[in-house]
């Protein structure tokens, strides 16, 4: 008998459990391309229910409408898709100026996986559309012009994913040697009609700019309100 023995047993199991026909025979599943529209920058497939979208350069080009593929070949579909789908989410972010880890973040925000953000990144990079320098000068000249210091420029780019040794350098390409007393003279004239030195001084260091600067445009705030009060006394 088959159960006489251990090893009977063991071919029994075998066959009831691990050789069932039902199980390993079964052909592999097969899903049916619904249809294929070409475009000149992207080739966009229905297949089962499911949408994907290629870039004209595919090596999947040639598929035809009503041909079916196995999984693998469906899986390798998904993953250019999802690749070239993460690639024109990153281009219509950067509509806006941003850096590029601001561009990773969102991919991976949408629901892009690491691996998919990295080969994007790497590619908007051999293409020349991110340039974190580039990024970081035109933001810092920016709150420049905005009466913002150079303290508040370099942590503003920092925190915008912007790497701290080209934030540094970004910053003192904008500030250079300039204290901007002018600029913050002037943000105090406009905010301040009386000298209160603790909330001025608040102020100031709240818009980033450097504390000897600010000690000294203190002085220079402090001299101007005397001056406009003894003129007012003399008139």
């Amino acid at each position: 008998m088959l159960c006489n023995s251990k090893a009977g047993f063991d071919r029994l199991f075998l066959c009831l459990f691990i050789l069932d026909p039902e199980t390993i025979l079964q052909p592999d599943k097969k899903m049916k391309i619904i249809s294929v529209k070409f475009s000149e920058e992207s080739i966009r497939l229905t297949i089962d229910n499911e949408k994907l979208v290629l870039p004209v350069e595919s090596r999947f080009m040639k598929l035809k409408a009503g041909s079916e593929i196995d999984e693998d070949y469906y899986s390798e579909l998904k993953t250019e898709s999802d690749n070239y789908s993460a690639y024109l989410a990153a281009l219509r972010y950067l509509r806006n100026i941003h850096s590029a880890e601001e561009v990773k973040r969102s991919l991976i925000k949408k629901g892009f996986s690491k691996k998919t953000a990295q080969l994007v990144m790497k590619k908007l990079d051999e293409r020349k559309y991110i340039n974190d320098y580039d990024f970081a000068f035109r933001l810092a000249e920016n709150l420049k012009k905005r009466s913002y210091g150079s303290v508040f420029a370099e942590s503003r780019l920092r925190q915008r994913g912007v790497d701290p040794a080209t934030a540094k350098s970004a910053v003192r390409e904008i500030f250079g040697a300039d204290s901007c007393e002018e600029a913050m003279l002037s943000l105090l004239k406009k905010k301040y009609k009386s000298f209160d030195r603790a909330k001025c001084g608040r102020f100031l260091f709240s818009r980033g700019f450097q504390p000897d600067s600010v000690y000294r445009t203190l002085k220079q705030f402090e001299n101007y309100l005397k001056e406009e009060y003894n003129e007012s006394q003399r008139s």
